[in-house]
């Protein structure tokens, strides 16, 4: 059964072969690797081409420039492996991620994902590691799409290059990247996938690399909070339906709202935080006193 790696590149031909390399030494040989130019202005379109002129297996698709979520979906539709492998064209894979994943698959007999554990490498070389923890993999809570609602961004995040993802949640149930969201649209296709009850299952190996990269649209506060807002109100109608899931998306906002210093709270705390008088010369209780009043709204006790 074949993999399709879905690989979306604007401006990151320079990491393009790097990224092939790793698909090609991976230990599972039925792959095929789609690269989407999504417009990129740099030599993406050489280096693409040349890629796929040297292997068979890969194959080039170009597009006037609309973003990674029309890319990820054109890759999509052009996809044939029965299990799908997102990979952007700056990550790798470890070469026995395919091999691991589709094994554990093939024994599923429901619709199914199975996500791998990962490690953040430096901007210049992704194998060497950057310093400290990354947030956790774990479904704690008693619904997995309560934990995708509520923990998301702040204590759980899973690399879309993590998972190896059946076909059936893209070509039969019609799930997709909202290319209208400015960013957020991988939390978004989450949320659609757990709508379905899926069987989750988990590689603890690391088998996928995130390359830390200094330039971020994250650092975008601004476009951040728009984003996540976003999709946060598509997803409260979508689970109109369901109570538990939509207090937690309530909360989500809160918690979204003072991470992006859109409530006075957080904007208070920015400014205390920040000031070196206020910190050496405001009594210890006053200061915890504000401490209280600006901290961000709190998770549940089960969280």
């Amino acid at each position: 059964m074949m993999v399709s790696v879905v690989i979306p590149c604007y401006g990151q031909a320079r990491f393009l072969a790097g990224c092939i390399a790793s698909v090609q030494a991976q230990t599972y040989p039925h792959w095929e690797a789609i690269i989407v130019n999504d417009g990129s202005p740099d030599d993406t379109k050489s280096v693409a081409e040349g890629l796929a002129a040297q292997d068979s297996r890969v194959r080039y698709i170009e597009l006037p420039h609309s973003g990674q979520p029309s890319a990820r979906n054109t890759g999509l539709r052009a996809a044939r492996g029965r299990w799908i492998q997102f990979l952007d064209a700056d990550d790798l894979l470890e070469p026995m991620k395919f091999e691991l994943q589709v094994t554990r698959l093939s024994t599923c007999r429901q619709l199914a994902f199975c996500y791998c554990d990962y490690w953040r490498g430096e901007a210049a070389n992704p194998h060497v590691r950057v310093p400290g923890a990354h947030p956790s993999l774990e479904f704690k809570l008693a619904r997995p799409v309560l934990d995708m609602a509520l923990r998301w961004e702040w204590d759980f995040s899973i690399p879309i290059h993590a998972p190896l993802f059946d076909r059936a949640f893209f070509h039969d149930l019609g799930i997709h990247f909202d290319e209208t969201l400015p960013n957020n649209e991988d939390w978004d296709v989450w949320m659609q996938m757990l709508r379905h009850s899926p069987q989750i299952l988990y590689e603890p190996a690391e088998l996928a690399i995130y390359r830390q990269s200094p330039a971020s649209v994250s650092r975008n506060r601004d476009l951040m909070w728009r984003g996540f807002s976003a999709a946060i109100r598509k997803q409260r109608m979508i689970w109109a339906d369901d109570p538990e899931v939509v207090k937690s998306l309530e909360l989500t906002q809160r918690l979204v709202d003072y991470h992006y210093y859109r409530t006075w709270r957080s904007r208070l705390r920015r400014r205390l935080d920040r000031s070196g008088a206020y910190r050496r010369n405001c009594p210890w209780p006053i200061q915890k006193f504000f401490l209280r009043l600006t901290d961000r709204p709190a998770l549940p006790p089960t969280c």
